[in-house]
């Protein structure tokens, strides 16, 4: 088992490594490597590749359904050790939340689509936002489902992981949002768009909260380049590598856990960089922030989780 829990350890070690690496051939030729692999026509802000604007659209539908799980794993828990009126209460509380970020999640994911194919206002009308609100109703049942199918001690097992989990969610998407509006570095796509590439700056020249002008006649999301939030976001799901800390699971599953999240990433990182949403240096940016703030709410909450442990809270 050691040797196994070594490969993983490696293998991040060695991802990390790569993405170093890539990170200064990108500081270099980003704009080089945009203009290889962009499919955005002069003129356009958005692509005609119809696969990576699903893509765009609904790859962060994982990690919505993550922390739909780690909330009610979460909530049940705290549930458990009340009495009856206290217990509902919980556990009502906590299919709002659910039901909220199912909400969210899908209004999120659907208007992306919407502002890509120019039907946005659609999206907010009646019978959408319905289809949002029986999304996040069929969320909240699967979850009870999993929930009552999952020992007990599994799920106190889980407690401690699933909130590291959305707390990591959380500060990721915070922090990438906040550097977002700070550095201001205009996207590829813009400047294909514009058809002046005058414009284009490294990633380490922030504009300092740039915004975009009505005579630019682009999207007003297009000083929102550096780093990527769809990358970030994704690489939340790389926490789950470490789940092994919390409950036991078998090497194959480990190896599950690590490579089927990156795998994912890269897929999506790659399409970020081919839609013109971001250079390389962008998604590698975003992925290093969310696996920095992974690696640190895990082990906050490792720590919680073994002193709980020690005091006969948790059993093996």
């Amino acid at each position: 088992m050691k040797r196994e829990n070594k490969i993983i350890k490696y293998s991040i070690i060695g991802l990390l490594i790569i993405m170093a690496l890539l990170f200064i051939l990108g500081t270099f030729f980003d704009l080089s490597i945009s203009k290889k692999l962009a499919d955005v026509k002069t003129g356009e802000y958005y692509t005609r590749n119809h696969f990576v604007n699903l893509l765009e659209a609904f790859s962060e539908l994982p990690v919505y359904l993550f922390v739909i799980f780690s909330v009610g794993v979460c909530g049940y828990n705290l549930a458990q050790k009340e009495k009856d009126v206290i217990k509902k209460v919980y556990i009502f509380v906590t299919a709002v939340i659910i039901f909220c970020v199912g909400v969210i999640g899908a209004y999120r994911m659907v208007g992306m689509l919407g502002e890509i194919y120019d039907f946005q206002d659609e999206c907010e009308k009646v019978l959408p936002i319905i289809c949002y609100c029986l999304f996040a109703l069929l969320c909240i049942g699967l979850e009870f489902l999993i929930l009552t199918n999952i020992s007990k001690e599994t799920i106190k097992k889980l407690y401690y992981f699933c909130w590291a989990v959305i707390v990591a969610v959380a500060l990721t998407f915070i922090f990438t949002r906040v550097i977002k509006a700070f550095w201001s570095r205009l996207r590829f796509r813009a400047l294909k768009c514009m058809d002046d590439y005058s414009q284009y700056r490294a990633w380490y020249k922030p504009l300092f909260n740039k915004k975009v002008t009505e005579d630019m006649g682009i999207s007003e999301d297009a000083y929102k380049s550096f780093p990527s939030g769809h990358s970030s976001f994704v690489a939340s799901l790389l926490i789950i590598s470490f789940v092994y800390k919390f409950i036991d699971i078998s090497e194959k599953a480990k190896y599950f856990c690590f490579f089927i999240p990156v795998v994912y990433l890269i897929i999506i990182a790659i399409s970020r960089i081919v839609a013109g949403a971001h250079y390389l240096t962008d998604v590698l940016a975003g992925s290093g922030i969310a696996i920095l703030i992974n690696y640190l709410s895990i082990k906050k909450f490792k720590k919680i989780y073994e002193k709980k442990k020690e005091n006969g809270e948790i059993y093996e």
